[in-house]
């Protein structure tokens, strides 16, 4: 049976009250899963703006890593308050909702990577020094750990506010979607495509709709003249180049080699 957050908080609190070595063991592992669990949670509203396969990691360093590739503030704490409009577009009292907690790297150092030790047997310098498997002082570091969690778990709200770009990739058709907060020019990114490898560079920000460019190799073909480009992730031992204009095709070896197609008779 697969635990929400709450239920792994409330399992590490019972078993910290409990006490004894094996339960403090224990509740590190609740503590941990809850806290993967809010950093998947957020990851989860960025999931049109991150290529498939990174859904799959599971660190929770490297899981804010990528959510700061999305969003660059994402490391700040985020307040949010409503009001309404009159007619003239003018916002009355705003009332405050509350604020969204940001995790950040220094929290997962702080609270999940201090925990990694007790989920692992004892090393052979451990048990050469006689340390004790459960050290002392552990069931209050749980305690401050779980106070430290707990206001993730009582946030109002969870959201993903910004402004946001949207382009077709020209080589599979698929919209991505990125927060302009988390543009510069020269930036590389892939798309999120399932099945697609094509990367893109940001080439302007500064006007109204960002601008994009494929990562591509610019070539002209011998045939035609017609100047083109193809994808680098196409360009590869034993690829195809193919003219849009003409029927010339080139393959990649150790350098791109061109042929007129046969003729048939």
């Amino acid at each position: 049976m697969d635990f929400l957050k709450e239920q792994h908080l409330e399992n590490a609190k019972r078993l910290v009250a409990r006490g004894d070595s094996d339960s403090l063991r224990y509740a590190c592992l609740e503590l941990r899963l809850c806290i993967e669990h809010i950093c998947y949670e957020r990851l989860a509203m960025h999931e049109s703006e991150l290529p498939l396969e990174v859904l799959s990691v599971w660190q929770p360093r490297r899981v804010i890593s990528l959510l700061l590739e999305c969003d660059p503030t994402n490391e700040h704490d985020t307040s949010l308050a409503l009001a309404l409009n009159d007619a003239d577009g003018i916002p009355g009292q705003f009332i405050h909702f509350g604020t969204q907690r940001a995790i950040s790297k220094r929290f997962i150092s702080a609270h999940y990577h201090r925990l990694s030790p007790m989920l692992h047997a004892p090393t052979v310098a451990d048990q050469k020094a006689a340390r004790p498997a459960i050290p002392e002082g552990l069931a209050d570091s749980l305690v401050r750990t779980i106070a430290a969690v707990q206001p993730y778990i009582d946030e109002p709200f969870l959201s993903n506010l910004g402004a946001f770009s949207h382009f077709a990739c020209e080589e599979c058709g698929s919209v991505n979607v990125h927060n302009v907060r988390a543009l510069s020019e020269g930036k590389k990114f892939k798309c999120i495509g399932a099945f697609c490898e094509a990367h893109y560079i940001v080439t302007d920000t500064n006007s109204a709709v960002p601008l994009y460019r494929l990562s591509a190799f610019e070539w002209k073909c011998p045939a035609c003249g017609v100047q083109q480009h193809i994808g680098h992730h196409r360009l590869f031992i034993g690829g195809v180049l193919k003219c849009i204009s003409c029927s010339v095709r080139g393959s990649v070896r150790w350098g791109v080699q061109f042929s007129e197609p046969s003729q048939t008779a």
